[in-house]
């Protein structure tokens, strides 16, 4: 018998009538009816390929096969019992912690807010952030070392890998040197973006980055002309800042008030979405109380900056 096919609960059965050999005990003891704990030891001795009872005997005896699986069955037994006593404390132990990958300069404030709120809110539940760059995120997830990852915009191949959520979404900006002619105005047009040399990062470790930019410019009528691809977000604005060329950025950003740096409004009903990547059904209490929070939270945001436009209108 191929071993991958014991069947442990029928063989706990299989103990349970060869310990008392009595039917009827046996199946009260085990909460089955007679025929459904007959039919169960038949099943075991089809798997095993030998007669285990000797039926016709008064009272019910085992053959030489079953008593030799009675033995072994009652070592296996214990040590699967004892494999569940150890791994108890590890799985609640994983149950209680969150670990999960951010992107350093794309955590934004409502991202923050709904971290520090849930911490408030379930303090047995222990988050740890890790930065690292989305295909790091995605590979540690893929690897068991992380239980959801912030990549920001995920690409179409993430979704298809991985339950995706989206967790904020932004209007785009215009980033640009405090210095450019261009920022002289509080509002550009995309389509003044048309002959400027764009600067993407690095899209073998920010997938999805340079594709939002150049679905703006797409809408607008034109691909985007990326001259360089910064290998993070510190060396992208400090680019920006020196070389007169430009990218764009989700408002959520504006707050890192890099110096040299500023945002433009863009006339654009596009949005910038980011989003969380966890495992494809992923169940365990933690990370579904976490997005469940998160989800939440920015219904709450949404409702606080409607009701504020609505004021100011």
């Amino acid at each position: 018998m191929d071993s991958s096919r014991i069947d442990l609960p029928k063989i706990r059965e299989f103990l349970t009538l060869a310990d008392t050999l009595n039917f009827s005990r046996a199946a009260d003891i085990l909460g089955l009816s007679q025929p459904a704990l007959s039919r169960h030891v038949q099943e075991l001795e089809q798997d095993f390929g030998t007669q285990l009872l000797l039926r016709g005997t008064n009272p019910m005896s085992l053959t030489e096969a079953g008593r030799k699986l009675q033995k072994e069955g009652h070592i296996l037994v214990e040590m699967a019992n004892r494999l569940g006593s150890i791994m108890a404390p590890l799985s609640h132990a994983r149950n209680q912690t969150l670990r999960i990958g951010f992107v350093a300069g794309m955590m934004g404030p409502d991202i923050a807010e709904s971290l520090h709120g849930f911490q408030r809110a379930h303090p047995e539940i222990s988050a740890h952030c890790y930065e690292l760059c989305p295909s790091q995120q995605v590979q540690a997830l893929r690897e068991g070392q992380l239980d959801m990852a912030f990549v920001g915009s995920a690409t179409p191949q993430m979704e298809l890998s991985w339950d995706f959520f989206e967790i904020e979404s932004h209007p785009f900006r215009l980033v640009m040197a405090a210095d450019s002619p261009l920022a002289a105005q509080p509002h550009r047009s995309v389509e003044d973006l048309r002959e400027l040399p764009f600067i993407g990062l690095d899209e073998s470790k920010y997938p999805g980055f340079n594709h939002q930019i150049e679905s703006v410019c797409r809408k607008a009528g034109f691909n985007p002309h990326f001259v360089a691809q910064a290998d993070g977000f510190s060396s992208l604005m400090v680019m920006i800042a020196v070389s007169g060329r430009v990218t764009l950025m989700p408002d959520s950003l504006r707050v890192t008030r890099q110096p040299g740096i500023v945002f433009r409004e863009l006339d654009t009903h596009e949005i910038w979405k980011s989003q969380v990547l966890v495992a494809r059904g992923e169940a365990r209490p933690s990370v579904r109380r976490f997005l469940q929070h998160t989800r939440e939270t920015r219904m709450a945001s949404l409702k606080i900056k409607k009701k504020a436009a609505h004021v100011a209108a």
